[in-house]
């Protein structure tokens, strides 16, 4: 992902940011990491999904295999 997708993105934090005086290259490294932190999020959050049973983790199997013989 580039800089300006980046910015184009997070455009409300990298606005906010830019408001509290960070300049580009501090920016982009706050929105790297805070991407990391998103990434992790969603992992834990579907992972504590097939935990509690809300998300079925075999039909998501079988259903993306499905997609393999087509």
């Amino acid at each position: 992902m580039t800089q300006d997708d980046n910015f184009h993105k997070y455009k409300e934090l990298t606005e906010y940011l830019h408001g509290e005086g960070y300049n580009d290259d501090q920016v982009q490294q706050i929105i790297m990491d805070v991407q990391e932190y998103e990434v992790d999020m969603r992992v834990d959050s579907i992972m504590d999904s097939i935990g509690s049973g809300q998300l079925d983790i075999q039909k998501v199997i079988e259903e993306a295999l499905k997609k393999l013989e087509s």
